[in-house]
């Protein structure tokens, strides 16, 4: 789990929702009706309906947790709600969930870790924390390390008003692919 937020709905029609990319539980409270949706990441941001009088609480998690259950692919700008069994609980992979409160998020999240439904992969995150430190050009350069400049595009000037570019692009092959994990292990220690 990375955090946790609360909200109340204002005397708005909507708000923008901003690009994210981790996934998050949201449960949304409006008139005595609780609903736990699991939203994926979201490539850009969205112009989202605020329903009147409704109370609001996430869980956002960590870049590499993930639900075995719901593949993130699947979740991309994408929603899911998850079907209520009775007032405050919903059905998750066949079984009854109590639908958690701010007040028992990291009990919430630590049981579906112990029965295997939250996963973390180990190689996501510290891929990228080592990639951006270890190399001086960037998180991307030990991933691409045949890299060569291109020159920026030509200009439609006559040849005699043409100046040199001063912009270029870098492309290249990677020589290996990245280390990937087919299996997802489960976590070794708490910290989702």
């Amino acid at each position: 789990m990375e955090k946790a937020w609360t909200s109340r709905s204002e005397p708005e029609p909507a708000f923008i929702s901003v690009a994210v990319s981790r996934w998050h539980i949201v449960v949304a409270t409006r008139r005595d009706v609780t609903q736990l949706t699991v939203r994926g990441p979201e490539t850009t941001a969205t112009v989202t309906p605020i329903p009147a009088d409704a109370e609001f609480f996430g869980i956002v998690f960590r870049l590499g947790t993930f639900l075995p259950a719901m593949p993130l692919a699947g979740l991309v700008d994408r929603a899911v709600t998850l079907p209520a069994v009775t007032p405050n609980s919903v059905w998750f992979e066949g079984s009854r969930w109590e639908i958690p409160t701010p007040g028992n998020a990291d009990v919430f999240v630590n049981r579906l870790v112990r029965q295997g439904l939250i996963l973390r992969d180990p190689v996501s995150p510290s891929r990228f924390r080592t990639m951006s430190t270890a190399s001086p050009n960037g998180p991307f350069s030990a991933a691409w390390p045949e890299q060569r400049a291109l020159p920026a595009a030509r200009s439609r000037r006559s040849p005699e008003r043409r100046r040199p570019s001063r912009r270029s692009v870098t492309v290249g092959r990677p020589k290996t692919r990245p280390p990937c994990s087919a299996t997802p292990t489960k976590p070794t220690s708490p910290g989702h």
